[in-house]
């Protein structure tokens, strides 16, 4: 997550925009118009496009694997979640980093015909503060480092079986190493406009292990 510039002319246009990025230095298209008449498991074809079964999945998708059997099951996981108190929660993205033992990987062009599983990890915002994280400016950029405390956020985790929309497993958990973000914008429009704390995000390979017995384990139960 995060909005890193890594070359000068983005980081011009940035200037030119009239806000600043500041990276975290130390841690304490168009459709077819007959799209829309169209029934919504027809137009998604790829595991890419599965987002947003996971704010609305109804019936699932017909034409999904089917969960079944002893497993390892085919998963595809999304998360949505926050990095600051100024930022609005920007929809479900692919995790596409997730991995399990013995599961072949889900990539976004990956047929759904190929996908058992559909995670779905939801970010809750807490408000407890745990510790703080210090950002500095861009390279060049004549700006004080900001240090922001860094607040809890819990994590919830909901697992369907895609081909039926059933909820297959949930889980709820708040870890206890969360990172900061990486990367938190600021603006000079002013500095109500700027975030005044951040929250934890999830901390590399934590949905692995929360999800890994679901995934390797025999359905539960089985879809019939």
């Amino acid at each position: 997550m995060g909005d890193i510039l890594p070359s000068s002319r983005r980081r011009l246009t940035a200037l030119m925009a009239g806000t600043l990025l500041a990276t975290l230095s130390a841690c304490s298209g168009a459709s077819d118009a007959n799209d829309s008449v169209r029934p919504r498991s027809e137009r998604i074809k790829t595991a890419g496009q599965l987002h947003s079964l996971c704010e609305k999945i109804k019936k699932g998708h017909p034409k999904a694997a089917k969960y079944a059997g002893d497993g390892p099951h085919s998963t595809v996981v999304f998360a949505n979640s926050y990095r600051h108190d100024k930022d609005a929660a920007s929809g479900y993205a692919l995790l596409d980093e997730v991995a399990f033992n013995g599961v072949a990987p889900v990539f976004s062009e990956t047929s759904v015909s190929d996908v058992a599983l559909l995670g779905c990890v939801e970010g809750k915002r807490g408000d407890s503060p745990t510790r703080s994280c210090t950002y500095s400016g861009l390279t060049g950029i004549s700006q004080p480092s900001r240090t922001l405390p860094l607040y809890d956020q819990e994590f919830e985790y909901t697992v369907y079986a895609l081909r039926t929309g059933r909820v297959v497993e949930t889980y709820s958990r708040s870890p206890s190493s969360g990172s900061c973000p990486k990367s938190v914008r600021f603006g000079d429009e002013g500095e109500q406009n700027n975030p005044t704390m951040v929250y934890e995000q999830l901390p590399d390979g934590s949905v692995d292990l929360v999800l890994e017995e679901v995934v390797t384990g025999p359905a539960r139960p089985s879809d019939g």
